[in-house]
């Protein structure tokens, strides 16, 4: 195609000059035009040709200007004249004029029709790549999403609502409140439109609170349970259904004080905006249903995990439960699919362990929860991502080692 189009200019080139440059030739072989005003024409007509042309209109237009010149010497020689007397200075000026600026011309329009192909190659090359460039950029962007939601975990939704749990905690005192504010919240981040808590009474599950679009009925009977509180009660986990539809919940909580015990709360979300409910959603949901969990389980704790605790207003499982709760609360982590630590600081005896267990409380977070096994106190850590920070807070700080255990098998774990 680039070689038709040179090929049609070409030849257009050639047209356009016999026509202008033969007229103007046949012009002054008859005398209408001087000389000298031809000199003046072929220059004019040298630079358009140069600037359209590049060196081709140059070489056309001096080729007819040295026909002219030999015409001008055959005339004068014809006539018996001198040359001379013919070529004056003026004349000599105007062929030298003519030469050196259509050189200099056709010379600078060549190049710049040269750098003005390559561009427009470039630029066609670019835009036949374009796709295939923008498919890879979206396929980087992509696995650099996918990439940076799996290395940091939670840093949206679920991570402001983590930090807004812990105010509410420490803020509010009643259930009844407490579950409200956190209805509020998870309707401000998930969207969701309906829920409501149950508490365990002695023949069956009485509401305690109520929000939104809430079609669960007040009581349900211990006699009359449905598959997914079935699930809870005796499995003490949290249940997504794999029929959200047919079960009319997303997702039940259990609050169980001890694994030894029936749930003493279930906290259920029924309803979310349907514009929200996608793969992500349910899964932050599972997250942030496992931090309610905690959350809500150490703020009953004062009341009913004293017999439980190795000291008496800090929460460590004493070693009789610590192994059996430690398994079964790891267990959840894993079905949740949320990434946690296990650590291990060793002292050297009970009594060393008892008189640091509040200052190693200050460092950690609220999510994480202690164990005494012998005189070791393990730790587990709800979300992985804060760990090494921990550690180098511990050992600056209190001076205190802590070792990532990644083979639970020294404790019997299998």
């Amino acid at each position: 195609m680039e070689i038709l189009k040179k090929y049609k200019k070409k030849k257009f080139l050639y047209l356009e000059s016999v026509l202008t440059l033969g007229i103007i030739l046949i012009l002054f072989l008859k005398q209408i035009i001087s000389f000298e005003n031809l000199l003046i024409i072929f220059l004019v007509l040298g630079i358009i040709f140069s600037l359209f042309h590049g060196i081709q209109g140059t070489t056309v237009c001096l080729i007819s200007l040295f026909i002219a010149i030999i015409l001008k010497i055959f005339i004068i020689k014809s006539a018996a004249l001198s040359l001379n007397e013919v070529f004056s200075k003026t004349l000599l000026l105007l062929i030298f004029a003519n030469i050196i600026t259509q050189t200099l011309v056709g010379i600078w329009a060549e190049s710049f029709y040269s750098e003005r192909e390559n561009f427009l190659q470039l630029t066609e090359t670019l835009k036949n790549h374009s796709g295939f460039i923008l498919s890879h950029l979206i396929s980087i962007e992509q696995a650099y999403r996918e990439i940076f939601r799996k290395t940091f975990g939670l840093i949206g939704e679920p991570r402001f609502f983590y930090h807004e749990m812990r105010a509410l905690i420490k803020n509010i005192l009643t259930p009844q409140d407490l579950f409200k504010e956190i209805f509020f919240k998870l309707e401000k981040y998930f969207e969701i439109e309906g829920g409501i808590v149950y508490y365990r009474d002695k023949n069956c599950y009485k509401e305690i609170s109520r929000f939104g679009i809430s079609k669960l009925p007040e009581n349900i009977s211990f006699s009359d349970l449905p598959d997914w509180l079935y699930l809870v009660e005796n499995k003490k986990e949290i249940v997504v259904p794999n029929n959200i539809e047919k079960a009319g919940i997303m997702i039940a909580i259990p609050i169980t004080i001890t694994f030894f015990e029936k749930p003493l709360y279930v906290f259920v979300v029924e309803r979310i905006n349907y514009t929200q409910l996608t793969e992500t959603t349910l899964r932050d949901l599972e997250v942030i249903a496992l931090c309610i969990k905690i959350f809500l389980e150490k703020r009953f704790y004062t009341e009913h995990l004293k017999d439980l605790s190795l000291h008496p207003t800090i929460l460590v499982y004493k070693e009789d439960v610590a192994k059996r709760i430690l398994f079964q609360k790891i267990n959840i982590y894993k079905k949740a699919h949320v990434p946690f630590k296990i650590g291990e600081i060793t002292f050297s005896d009970m009594k060393d362990l008892l008189k640091n267990v509040e200052k190693v409380q200050s460092i950690l977070r609220e999510t994480d929860e202690m164990f005494q096994i012998g005189n070791h106190l393990v730790i587990l850590f709800f979300m992985a991502t804060d760990f090494f920070s921990i550690q180098e807070k511990l050992k600056t700080k209190l001076f205190l080692d802590i070792k990532e255990i990644k083979n639970l098998n020294d404790y019997g774990f299998k």
